[in-house]
């Protein structure tokens, strides 16, 4: 055996050591971005694991939220769009006209009118690039929501005074790297107020105090226990060294080599033609899953402290493999175990809570969809063999809300209501984007839409709900 050779690697060999069995051409120039990008998606991605929720609560709540004016995600904290679910429909029709006396009215909650006017200025705010999925109905939804919770906050006695509001919104502004001033001008551009802005701002602050003191998630040991035991996978990682060499008669003379009291790192420097083997073949820490499944399987069946005793084959050759450390005990997951399984929870109790508010409120709708909107909707759908007086229930397979309302659904095809059942993946799904976008409020699942008027439940519901809806 002779020492190694520096030579080009070709792209599989730089970018993929060990790690996929994809081969492409040759891009030898790419060799020392190709050796960074190993370094961090073995480590990094891992780390972020513990930061990356809060990274993102911060990225969201600042300089989305601040940016993009406080109003495409209503409430602060919370996955609104994803959970969001739309009013009870009226017992009667909703006139061609408005409501008299309602005019200039778009729906009202509890008695208090939510304008048409505020609604637009509202939606205004929305970038164009989201309003493809946010539609004006889904404002309204969202002012709504709002509504109930600022309501149920102001009943139980939850505020935020002036003082911590505007020093909390000054913060999260010079986190985005700009002054008061330097924001307030940004708005202006955009048409928007900063004074609507702060107030909305606020509001979202009383709704997020107001859902963390009512839903205190805890967590049983027994659901930490369990939930590992099902997700152990996702969680265990190693941090291992190894020396890639051509064949296996080299590999084994190197393992002669560590067998006389060789260092690892000094033989991986010198022989291995791995690019880690600059690192003394160090390749940090990474998960199941990242690896070739021959690397991985000799990883973490190997004892911890050893290096192999017989090459591991793979595509890119003969690897010796020294394994530093294997987590897999559940209290090395312990706190993004929790944090996982009370986000679950927040999700499921949060959709309830809104759910619970909506049944005791007394809601009503005055929006209308335009005329043209459904002519033009029935018209596409009969591209899709539907004659535009159907509900349609878009749902998923892979969705548990769909699958508790797929019994109800049936009951009301069994007694004859006209409803087609749209899988989400299926070719029929595409009717949403193509016929549907006037007004659908989201891609959200499960998601009962009806053609004749227009109107829109999403979520779960209950049935005497769906048996007064699209008739």
């Amino acid at each position: 055996m002779t020492k190694k050779v520096k030579v080009k690697k070709s792209h599989d060999q730089t970018q993929n050591e060990g790690k996929t069995e994809d081969h492409s051409k040759e891009h030898s120039h790419q060799h020392k971005k190709e050796h960074n990008h190993e370094d961090k998606a073995v480590t990094e991605d891992n780390n972020s694991h513990k930061s990356h929720k809060k990274v993102k609560k911060e990225e969201s709540s600042s300089l989305f939220l601040i940016v993009s004016a406080a109003l495409v995600l209503a409430i602060v904290g919370v996955a609104f769009f994803i959970s969001q679910q739309t009013p009870d429909t009226p017992d009667t029709p909703v006139p061609d006209q408005p409501t008299p006396g309602k005019e200039g009215i778009a729906a009202s909650v509890n008695g208090v009118d939510i304008t048409v006017a505020e609604l637009n200025k509202q939606y205004a705010t929305i970038p164009e690039q989201y309003k493809t999925v946010i539609t004006k109905e889904a404002m309204l939804e969202k002012i709504i929501n709002e509504q109930l919770l600022l309501g149920e906050a102001a009943s139980s006695g939850i505020t935020v005074s002036d003082e911590d509001a505007t020093a909390e919104f000054e913060r999260l502004i010079a986190q985005a790297g700009m002054t008061t001033e330097e924001f307030e001008q940004s708005l202006a551009l955009e048409g928007t107020d900063y004074e609507d802005v702060y107030a909305t701002f606020r509001n979202n602050m009383i709704i997020d105090k107001y859902i963390n003191v009512s839903l205190k998630m805890e967590v049983t040991e027994q659901e930490i226990t369990d939930y590992f035991a099902e997700n152990k996978d996702q969680y265990i990682q190693a941090n291992a060294s190894h020396i890639l060499l051509n064949t296996s008669e080299d590999a084994l003379e190197v393992i002669a080599l560590l067998d006389q009291g060789e260092p690892f790192y000094d033989l991986a420097v010198e022989y291995s033609t791995g690019p880690s083997s600059v690192r003394g073949g160090a390749l940090g820490v990474f998960g199941k899953g990242v690896m070739v499944k021959e690397f991985e399987d000799a990883v973490f069946s190997q004892e911890v402290g050893l290096y192999s005793k017989t090459p591991v084959k793979t595509d890119f050759g003969y690897h010796i493999i020294l394994v530093h450390e294997i987590k897999d005990d559940i209290e090395d997951f312990r706190d993004v175990i929790v944090n996982t399984i009370r986000a679950k929870k927040y999700q499921t109790e949060f959709e309830q809570m809104l759910i619970q508010f909506r049944d005791n409120a007394d809601i009503q709708i005055y929006l209308q969809t335009d005329p043209s909107d459904l002519s033009a909707v029935k018209s596409c759908v009969a591209d899709f063999g539907l004659t535009g007086e159907e509900m349609i229930f878009l749902h998923s397979t892979t969705c548990p809300h769909c699958v508790k309302m797929q019994p109800i659904v049936d009951t009301l095809v069994g007694e004859g209501r006209n409803i087609k059942k749209v899988e989400a993946s299926s070719e029929d799904a595409q009717m949403v984007p193509t016929c549907l976008s006037t007004i659908v409020t989201s891609g959200a699942v499960p998601q009962f839409i009806c053609l004749k008027d227009g109107k829109v439940l999403v979520g779960e519901r209950r049935e005497t709900e769906l048996r007064n809806f699209c008739i």
